[in-house]
C-alpha cells in the first residue's frame, strides 16, 4: 500500500494551513490530502502540496551506504572492511578507520 499526504495535513477537523479538513471530504469521505494507492478525493483543495518522493537525495544515498555495509564494504572509501573496531558509540571499519555507526548522534 502505498500512502502519502498533504505537507498540511495533521489528521485533525483544521491542517496546518488553516483549512477545514471535515469540508473537503467527497461523497466517499475521501480527502484531497491523502493518497492511497493513488487515490484520493474527487474535491480539490488549493493549498495542496503532495512531498516529492526522494529520488537522487539523502534517502539514496542512506539505501547505498546500508547496502556497502551489509556487502562488507566500507561506503566512504569503498575499502574492504575486515572486522570493526567499537570506540564508547562509535563502530570504526578496520582497517581504513571510518566510521561505520555512531550511537552519539541520535
Amino acid at each position: 500500500m502505498k500512502y502519502r499526504e498533504c505537507s498540511y495535513y495533521n489528521y485533525g477537523a483544521v491542517c496546518r494551513a488553516g483549512v477545514r479538513v471535515d469540508a473537503k471530504r467527497d461523497d466517499e469521505l475521501r480527502l484531497p490530502c491523502v493518497s492511497v494507492n493513488g487515490v484520493t478525493s474527487t474535491t480539490t483543495c488549493s493549498l495542496l502540496v503532495m512531498p516529492v518522493e526522494a529520488k537522487d537525495g539523502k534517502v539514496g544515498e542512506l539505501a547505498q551506504a546500508l547496502e556497502a555495509i551489509m556487502a562488507g564494504v566500507c561506503p566512504q572509501c569503498r575499502g574492504a572492511v575486515d572486522g570493526e573496531e567499537v570506540v564508547g558509540l562509535v563502530v570504526h571499519a578496520k582497517p581504513c578507520g571510518h566510521i561505520v555507526s555512531d550511537k552519539r548522534r541520535r
